[in-house]
């Protein structure tokens, strides 16, 4: 039995090892590629969390590309106007895009993404409230 181990250890072993070498190129090797990213690697890009913000917030940073959610009911009241009854709006939605939310088959508060680089400002609002969120954009 420790027999057939050993033999099974060392198959794998030479399994890895040839795997790895599979992996080298040779510098005599006219066919090896070159190290620099395809355009699919290159042109995407990295995820990133969304930046969460709480009602009340005053200003946010996000990267171009970086979801914003806005957490309309953070202070769970009990009587709180539902995410759909809000309105969003960006004052440059070349800046920041927005979205409302939505309260179908799943609760979606209302959202916006960093689109280019520069600051505008982004207004929420249900009859009572208003929320202003400063959103700085970088590059």
């Amino acid at each position: 039995m420790i027999r057939r181990s050993a033999t099974v250890t060392a198959a794998v072993a030479v399994i890895a090892l040839g795997g790895l070498a599979g992996c080298s190129s040779s510098s005599s090797d006219s066919s090896a590629t070159s190290a620099s990213p395809t355009a699919t690697e290159s042109s995407m890009a990295p995820v990133t969390e969304p930046v969460v913000l709480d009602y009340g917030d005053a200003s946010a940073t996000v990267a171009v590309g970086q979801a914003i959610d806005f957490n309309v009911n953070s202070e769970m009241e009990v009587d709180a106007p539902s995410v759909d009854e809000w309105t969003i709006k960006s004052d440059d939605p070349k800046i920041v895009s927005v979205t409302p939310g939505s309260s179908g088959a799943a609760v979606i508060n209302p959202g916006g993404m960093g689109v280019a680089p520069g600051e505008t400002e982004v207004k929420l609002s249900v009859p009572g409230k208003i929320w202003i969120v400063r959103v700085t954009v970088t590059g």
